[in-house]
């Protein structure tokens, strides 16, 4: 305390000798009719000014980057012309029941056991997710990319059969999406009349892993409906497909469409 007062004195003397200093009076009658006078004027806009470029058919082409990308050009082409899988059948993506739809939900269930924390159960995939379909024959990598073209992932939930139940009877009064195989879903006049999971009916009280393929993850059916925790796979849902069809093929198996009454209509 005693420190205080004694410094306060010496603090208060030094700042009225540098206000009273010469230099110092100078510094502040130059200084202060310069600030009024900026802040008295009127803030000027910026001014954009435009430049027209004119397009022309012919635009002169650098030879040297021409080559080098013909050079990626190329091998690009090559692996997209991959055959990856063959089909005896045209791939169609139609309800009831979709067969590209179904093949992406095999494929991710069939991806998911690499890693117990992606493991699924069941799958469900957004009919929207597939854009255009498959001609019988060679299935080739450019394929892939044409029926997904979007880098995308699927989600997984930790879902109870009762929280499970409203969701899949929403699914149904829609269309229904398409599901992994060994889920069989029985529709009446657009309603839920039962389920069955992995051979069995639906427990209420069971805790089921599900990985799921919405239209809009951020704000989809099960994004707005599951209270739990939701993460994210780790493998593109693209190659997941690419990975699945690569196994069958080298089986000696061409693809087959199951449409095995998965989604199944009384009426």
């Amino acid at each position: 305390m005693n420190c205080a007062k004694k410094n306060l004195p010496f603090i208060r003397k030094n700042y009225i000798l540098q206000v009273q200093s010469p230099m110092s009076k100078r510094i502040y009658l130059y200084t202060i009719p310069v600030l009024c006078l900026y802040a008295c004027q009127a803030v000027q806009p910026l001014r954009i000014q435009h430049t027209y470029y004119p397009l022309y058919q012919q635009l002169p082409t650098d030879s040297a980057l021409t080559n080098l990308l013909n050079i990626y050009r190329q091998k690009l082409k090559d692996t997209l012309s991959t055959v990856v899988a063959f089909s005896y059948q045209n791939w169609f993506n139609k309800p009831p029941e979709y067969a590209l739809g179904n093949l992406l939900a095999d494929a991710i269930v069939n991806s998911s056991p690499t890693s117990e924390t992606f493991s699924a159960e069941v799958a469900f995939v957004h009919e929207k997710k597939i854009r255009g379909y498959w001609p019988k024959g060679n299935i080739r990598l450019e394929q892939f990319f044409r029926l997904l073209p979007a880098d995308e992932f699927w989600w997984m939930y930790e879902v109870r059969g009762i929280e499970l139940l409203p969701i899949i009877e929403k699914l149904t009064a829609k269309g229904g999406w398409a599901v992994s195989r060994g889920t069989y879903i029985v529709i009446s006049k657009g309603k839920l009349v039962s389920i069955t999971i992995q051979g069995k009916p639906l427990e209420l009280e069971r805790v089921y892993r599900i990985a799921v393929l919405e239209d809009n993850p951020q704000a989809g059916i099960f994004a707005s409906e599951v209270s739990e925790d939701s993460w994210m796979s780790t493998l593109l849902v693209r190659d997941a497909m690419v990975q699945y069809c690569r196994q069958i093929t080298r089986l000696g198996k061409p693809l087959s469409i199951h449409t095995d009454k998965r989604l199944y209509a009384l009426d």
